[in-house]
């Protein structure tokens, strides 16, 4: 996935998250039980039935199951799309949430350090403390909703290193202005 292009020439990246790994197990969780269905319904029948299935039914059943383990694959394709390409980069001047929203669908947030005003973070529950994930919410000025990380690893570092990156955008554009006032270059007036 290539998102230089959302980037000013000679951007660095200084970092990019992605969700913890915990925040996938839900899926998995899912997809085992889903892949489990077709074994416990093929023991139910068999000890049901109280005949030998007849080769017809045999290749029916061999169908259904096929179908269904193809649609299974399929999702567990997209659930993993989903975890992977959800990502979050950071610059020296920019942040992005690169959110993968379906198969085929996903969003972009792009904003300047420059317009972050607020970084938050929570670490809520059993799991997100002993692990060490939440969620952080980047407010901004302006009438963009606010951009929300989900489940990132160490919040409270991560949230600690952007307003750091933030304050040294600040300070780098505060220097290069007083720098041209100095060289007798002001900007145009209203």
């Amino acid at each position: 996935m290539t998102f230089e292009k959302f980037l000013d020439p000679g951007e660095k990246v200084i970092f990019s998250i992605r969700r913890h790994p915990f925040s996938f197990f839900s899926s998995i969780v899912i997809l085992s039980v889903m892949g489990l269905v077709p074994i416990v319904l093929m023991i139910l029948i068999v000890s049901i039935s109280s005949t030998e299935l007849s080769t017809t039914m045999q290749g029916w059943i061999a169908a259904a199951a096929g179908t269904y383990y193809l649609f299974f694959i399929t999702l567990a394709l997209v659930f993993w799309m989903d975890y992977y390409y959800d990502l979050y980069v950071i610059t020296e001047s920019h942040l992005l949430d690169i959110d993968q929203t379906s198969l085929l669908s996903r969003r972009i947030a792009h904003i300047s350090l420059v317009r972050v005003q607020d970084v938050t973070t929570r670490v809520t529950g059993f799991w997100g403390n002993l692990l060490d994930f939440g969620p952080i919410t980047v407010q901004t000025a302006g009438h963009e909703e606010d951009i929300v990380f989900d489940d990132v690893p160490h919040p409270h570092d991560v949230a600690a290193r952007i307003m750091k990156l933030h304050d040294a955008l600040i300070a780098r554009q505060q220097r290069q202005g007083e720098v041209s006032q100095a060289e007798g270059v002001h900007p145009p007036s209203k």
